[in-house]
């Protein structure tokens, strides 16, 4: 894969990543950011499954910032990563569609892209 694709990716990879720690700073009531309120969160912030979900969010977003690292540098191991952590983003983003219809948007185009450069890579006999 190209250089500059890597690394374009890699960058979105990364900025994605860190908006989700958004959602883990105002599950957990720490601060509400942007146009995440708490009144419009679900589940409620800084409850028992509030703080679960954040959870969750942060477990996205390490995994979106690895997976950013890992097509930076050319591993393979970028694509099962960038899957996992869209397996645990998607379901979160569309509990709550109010506030994070644009971070669904951008889970199904890193997921599109993502399927899209395993299929070339290996249609070209390349390595990620």
């Amino acid at each position: 894969m190209r250089t500059w694709l890597r690394i374009g990716g890699g960058a979105v990879l990364f900025v994605h990543g860190v908006i989700h720690i958004a959602g883990f700073l105002l599950l957990w009531r720490v601060t509400e950011v942007g146009e995440l309120t708490y009144g419009r969160m679900v589940p409620d912030p800084g409850t028992a499954g509030g703080r679960l979900v954040g959870v969750v969010w942060l477990g996205a977003a390490a995994l979106f910032c690895c997976a950013a690292v890992l097509l930076a540098v050319g591993r393979p191991a970028w694509a099962p990563t960038v899957l996992a952590a869209t397996a645990l983003s998607l379901p979160i983003l569309l509990a709550d569609l109010s506030q994070t219809g644009a971070g669904v948007v951008v889970d199904v185009v890193v997921l599109t892209g993502t399927l899209l450069a395993f299929l070339l890579v290996r249609r070209d006999g390349e390595t990620a």
